[in-house]
């Protein structure tokens, strides 16, 4: 009995999903006014996505129910920020229905526990855009505090945080002076959108400059920790060092933000994860160290045998 009504709730998913579509396209299409097109938002992406998980969709097909509402919502009612905050309302929904799983992930992870929880509820790819965006936001508005990482600082040799705060600034002296124009020549929709996506890049570039300045190379007894910010992630064994130079020699992957000055060379390719899960194996690593000295004599006393 319960597997036939497991089945029936299946196939009423499609139906009921299509229900709400209508209702809330219908809405819109007979005001056309702006509150209810975020309410059709709302309704084409989490109210959809809800009902189709509590009536038995799962897995992709329920993150397929969500991104297709979410186009929908882009092509019927062209506003993009309402898009946005009604995709992330959606995420928000899947894990909250899904906050036991994502709870034990939370708990069993050792580091890096937000992207674990994300992962345990949500596809690979929107678990990594999530939480990207989500350290990016936090390191923005709580990442002020001074930085206590034992890790080797990756952001002062280059001067990334005055450059991000320049631009930064010069963001927000723009944004006013183009949301005017905009207003002027007959465009407020797209005033508000222009202005919006400054704020958010403005928040981008405070919050990458912040995640640096709290990330670095470390090495500890696992082996080399690599934190820069959300650009790169990963580690390396002890025993995977063949050789360390100093300098700006050529490597595979080089994830200085200036010029390099050290390059790890590897004995067997090693992964690292880049901005919003990009993946790469490499055997050779450019680095930009505030201090390169202090990492090698360090990396020495862990790595006797690699070559200098």
């Amino acid at each position: 009995m319960t597997t036939v009504r497991r089945v029936d709730l299946r196939v009423l998913a499609p139906a009921v999903i299509a229900i709400v579509w209508c209702g809330a396209l219908g809405a819109w299409h007979a005001t056309r006014l702006p509150i209810v097109a975020c309410a059709a938002a709302f309704d084409l992406t989490v109210t959809a996505g809800v009902a189709a998980y509590l009536l038995g969709v799962r897995g992709r097909w329920l993150a397929a129910v969500v991104a297709a509402g979410a186009l929908a919502a882009k092509l019927a009612l062209g506003r993009v920020l309402v898009v946005v905050a009604a995709l992330e309302l959606a995420t928000l929904a899947v894990v909250i229905v899904r906050v036991r799983r994502a709870r034990r992930a939370w708990r069993a992870a050792r580091e890096d526990r937000l992207r674990a929880a994300l992962a345990a509820v949500l596809p690979a790819l929107a678990a990594e855009i999530v939480a990207t965006e989500a350290t990016v936001l936090g390191h923005a508005i709580f990442g002020w505090r001074r930085r206590t990482s034992p890790a080797f600082a990756v952001h002062r040799a280059s001067g990334w945080p005055l450059i991000a705060g320049v631009f930064a600034a010069l963001t927000l002296v723009e944004a006013p002076c183009v949301h005017l124009v905009l207003v002027a020549v007959g465009a407020p929709t797209a005033a508000w959108i222009a202005t919006a996506l400054a704020l958010y890049s403005a928040l981008w570039l405070v919050g990458d400059a912040h995640a640096l300045r709290h990330g670095g190379i470390a090495l500890d007894g696992d082996g080399i920790a690599i934190a820069l910010g959300v650009r790169w992630r990963g580690r390396i064994a002890y025993g995977a060092v063949a050789r360390v130079m100093r300098g700006a020699e050529p490597a595979e992957l080089d994830v200085a933000i200036g010029g390099a000055n050290v390059v790890i060379e590897l004995h067997e390719p090693v992964e690292l994860v880049g901005l919003f899960g990009r993946r790469r194996r490499v055997r050779s690593l450019a680095v930009e160290l505030d201090d390169p000295d202090a990492f090698a004599l360090a990396l020495a006393a862990h790595t006797p045998n690699a070559r200098a």
